[in-house]
C-alpha cells in the first residue's frame, strides 16, 4: 500500500449531549439533519467520512454552507476531537 499523509475512517462530530445507545441508533438510520435535531437535540457536524490523501495529492473538500466543512479540517488539524 502506498504511503499516506492523511487517512480517515468513517469519521463522525455530533455537538451536543447523546448517549451511547441514541448515537449508535443514529450511526444504523441516519435521518436529516433537522428531524435529528429535532429528536435528540444535537447536530450532526459529519457523518461518516471517509478518505485518504497521499503526499503532494491535491485534495478539495466542497459542500454547502454548513455542511461540516470546517469541522472536518478542525478533525485534520486536531482543534476537534471527533465523536466516532
Amino acid at each position: 500500500m502506498a504511503e499516506l499523509a492523511i487517512e480517515l475512517r468513517h469519521v463522525w462530530k455530533v455537538f451536543g449531549s447523546i448517549a451511547e445507545p441514541e448515537f449508535e441508533r443514529l450511526r444504523r438510520e441516519g435521518g436529516n439533519k433537522g428531524d435529528i435535531q429535532e429528536r435528540l437535540g444535537c447536530v450532526v457536524a459529519v457523518a461518516d467520512a471517509s478518505f485518504s490523501i497521499a503526499p503532494g495529492e491535491i485534495f478539495c473538500i466542497m459542500g454547502l454552507s454548513g455542511s461540516g466543512k470546517s469541522t472536518l479540517l478542525r478533525h485534520i488539524n486536531g482543534l476537534v476531537v471527533p465523536t466516532a
